[in-house]
């Protein structure tokens, strides 16, 4: 699938967090705002050895019926699997109910929900969701699955990017945000510019590699 469209004016949020050891779906975090037309979220990290599960957590404003997901994912040993490296779900706030399941051998409303998510048609309603990343089925746990996710819903004029790092040492602080995605709607720059800042990531690649 195609990435979504961009305004040339787009400007972009950048946050590098750490993933979390045995982290629980209340520690979801925080990746951005989706809305028509106006807001992107990206997401590039890995499922590295002994991490069984990602969880994260965005907004929807108003009632939605396009949104996109695109993924990439990547990781050996894999040859005992067909496909994507991870899977990807999107639950509802909860986490009690799967919307859309990326895995062969979901069923029903939650595979076709997925499908629709690739041809940018997912309706959902306005609230909190959550997406979680595992291995797909048969990989085995020793590898280490990178991958990158977007989510969409029409143009972009404000672009969430989000790196995530394996989890540190519980003796080493995690790195600060700066600009949060959490505060970047409420700090737009009132000039329309784009803001930039240093952020040494494969981001760009990996947005070249959703098709």
């Amino acid at each position: 699938m195609a990435i979504s469209s961009v305004d040339p004016r787009t400007r972009v949020y950048k946050q590098t967090i750490n993933d979390l050891a045995g982290e629980k779906l209340l520690q979801a975090r925080p990746i951005g705002t989706l809305e028509k037309d106006k807001n992107r979220i990206t997401v590039l990290s890995s499922l590295s050895k002994g991490d069984r599960v990602d969880h994260f957590r965005f907004k929807v404003v108003g009632n939605l019926t396009n949104v996109s997901l695109s993924s990439r994912s990547n990781g050996l040993p894999a040859d005992n699997i067909k496909g994507p490296a991870v899977r990807i779900q999107i639950l509802d706030k909860q986490g009690r109910s799967v919307i859309a399941d990326s895995a062969p051998s979901a069923t029903g409303n939650q595979r076709t929900a997925y499908q629709d998510a690739l041809i940018g048609e997912l309706p959902l309603s306005e609230g909190q969701y959550i997406v979680r990343v595992t291995r797909s089925d048969g990989l085995l746990n020793s590898a280490n699955p990178n991958y990158t996710f977007q989510l969409s819903a029409g143009k972009s004029k404000n672009d969430y990017d989000t790196k995530e790092y394996p989890a540190l040492p519980a003796s080493q602080l995690y790195p600060t945000t700066t600009p949060s995605i959490v505060n970047a709607i409420t700090s737009l720059p009132p000039d329309g510019k784009a803001f930039t800042e240093v952020f040494s990531s494969d981001i760009g690649s990996a947005l070249s590699l959703l098709i």
